[in-house]
């Protein structure tokens, strides 16, 4: 068994995150449980294949793109089923009008590397279908979300770190928050083509 042990953004201290993989097999399970971590919005773990090697660039129409990340993203919202929580201050600087401090989501977990872990949630709190991706990044000790609608469109983004022992969210200008996002979407649409797309 090959031990991994990742860390997840939790104010500005770290949370173990355990993981156990069967080598050679092309759907690797990685199985991992992370602690509730208020401060930083995540809880829960689902879940999720983890491909052997980062899969080779594939040069694709634009049309064709377009029509795979729309996909992608379906099959994902369908998939989230993990309960999992947000943090609010981060939501609201999204734009949500929401008054409490953990905001509730269907999840995916899943690390990016040995410093980053990207959480896929799924929302309805505005009366249709949003997408939160968020990205907890340790070297910065922060947390970026961003809110994309089904069909890939960045619509927000914002920021949450602590400082100085207080929590702070500020909204990122969608401009600035493209290549970010585009990031995250080509992670998730990955993850998607290795492991839930049919042949």
């Amino acid at each position: 068994m090959i031990n991994i042990a990742l860390t997840v953004v939790a104010g500005l201290a770290f949370a173990p995150l355990a993981a156990s993989a069967q080598p050679g097999n092309a759907n690797v399970v990685l199985r991992g449980q992370m602690q509730v971590l208020q401060a930083a919005g995540f809880s829960g773990m689902a879940e999720v294949a983890m491909p052997q090697a980062p899969a080779a660039v594939r040069v694709l129409p634009v049309s064709a793109q377009a029509d795979e990340t729309s996909e992608a993203l379906a099959a994902l919202i369908r998939g989230a089923l993990l309960d999992g929580t947000l943090n609010g201050e981060g939501v609201r600087a999204l734009g949500f009008n929401f008054k409490g401090d953990l905001f509730p989501v269907k999840s995916y977990a899943k690390p990016a590397d040995q410093t980053v872990i990207t959480i896929f949630s799924v929302t309805t709190f505005r009366g249709k279908t949003d997408i939160i991706i968020s990205q907890g990044i340790k070297e910065t000790r922060e947390v970026r979300n961003y809110l994309i609608s089904p069909e890939g469109v960045l619509e927000a983004a914002s920021v949450w770190r602590k400082v100085n022992g207080s929590s702070q969210a500020e909204s990122i200008p969608v401009s600035q928050a493209q290549a970010g996002s585009r990031e995250m979407i080509q992670f998730w649409v990955r993850y998607y083509r290795e492991n839930l797309k049919k042949p």
